[in-house]
């Protein structure tokens, strides 16, 4: 038996990790695995002569989930890399989103709001960037749930907000 640690990016919350500990234990040959999300570290006890390091991480990533096993860096760096540009590309979507959204606010509740402001039209062009490009990682981590059978926060959200 080979006992292995390996960073997983991407986790949204305690389901995404326990979805990834159930589908590293349905693995062949895999003896115990442990995900941990307050860390985004599994561990993973596993037969070498049943499965593989690939196929541990071929397993993570078909949830949708990064697997950075037999990386060069240590396992904080990738964490910490992957945390700086998930708050980079937030940051972004927030600016753009409060932008677009405060120009929605303003034609829908503001009655002297210039009148073009108010072309249906022109509110859908305002808003479907925000539902759709600052919210799709919602979308996405959903529909990798629907393929898995099986439901997230992700999922609660992409349908509330539909």
């Amino acid at each position: 038996m080979k006992k292995l640690s390996f960073p997983i990016t991407g986790m949204h919350c305690a389901s995404c990790a326990m979805n990834i500990q159930r589908k590293l234990l349905k693995t062949s040959g895999v003896a115990s695995a442990n995900v941990n999300y307050a860390n985004e570290q599994a561990t993973v006890e596993f037969d070498e002569n049943m499965c593989s390091e690939p196929q541990l991480g071929k397993a993570v990533e078909s949830l949708g989930y990064k697997a950075h096993i037999g990386e060069q860096k240590g396992s904080e760096d990738i964490v910490e890399e992957a945390r700086a540009h998930d708050l980079t590309e937030l940051k972004r979507k927030l600016w753009v989103s409060g932008i677009l959204s405060a120009l929605l606010l303003t034609a829908a509740m503001i009655p002297f709001a210039p009148p073009f402001l108010k072309n249906p039209w022109l509110m859908w062009l305002l808003a479907t960037p925000v539902q759709f490009w600052a919210g799709w990682q919602y979308y996405q981590s959903a529909w990798s749930g629907l393929k898995n059978r099986s439901a997230n926060m992700d999922t609660l959200i992409a349908l509330g907000t539909s």
